[in-house]
């Protein structure tokens, strides 16, 4: 054989050493390619299934916060139920009471004014007081004109000298 051959035969030996070499690389970037593929694809899992297991555990605390929001909005408009029949019934309970307690103001306003006016005739002439509101001060002056107090809004009538 020849130099040429001999060339020709290293080269091919070393390029088919390199063809080997590059598929061993090949396969090992392919079987690592699909070991990262596959850790990737299992960790995607397990965040799904945590997710959803979260999601599940929310989903039981929501309705159980629900019940529990239903049953004191139900609780609370029994409560203001039986608070208004509590209340519609004292209030029909107490008024008659109220009733006669404005008819008693009513009889002693009445009574009041009756008092006022004997009272006022049973003054004598000399120190009665007239006039009504409004009208100043004036004071009550007995027969001498001598003044006896103020009385306010009142207009004294003169008698005597």
């Amino acid at each position: 054989m020849g130099e040429g051959d001999r060339l020709e035969a290293k080269i091919e030996a070393q390029l088919r050493e390199w063809a080997a070499e590059l598929e061993s690389l090949k396969a090992k970037a392919d079987k690592t390619t699909a070991e990262a593929r596959k850790e990737y694809y299992e960790h995607v899992d397990e965040l799904r299934e945590e997710i959803e297991a979260k999601l599940r555990t929310w989903s039981k605390a929501l309705e159980a916060s629900r019940a529990k929001a239903e049953s004191a909005e139900a609780a609370a408009k029994t409560l203001v139920e039986r608070l208004h029949g509590a209340i519609q019934t004292q209030l029909r309970e107490l008024r008659p009471l109220i009733e006669d307690l404005r008819g008693r103001a009513e009889q002693a306003e009445k009574e009041a004014k009756r008092l006022a006016k004997e009272w006022r005739d049973a003054w004598p002439p000399s120190r009665r007081i007239e006039g009504g509101r409004g009208e100043g001060v004036g004071r009550a002056q007995d027969r001498t004109g001598q003044c006896d107090h103020q009385v306010p809004g009142a207009v004294v009538a003169r008698t005597g000298p």
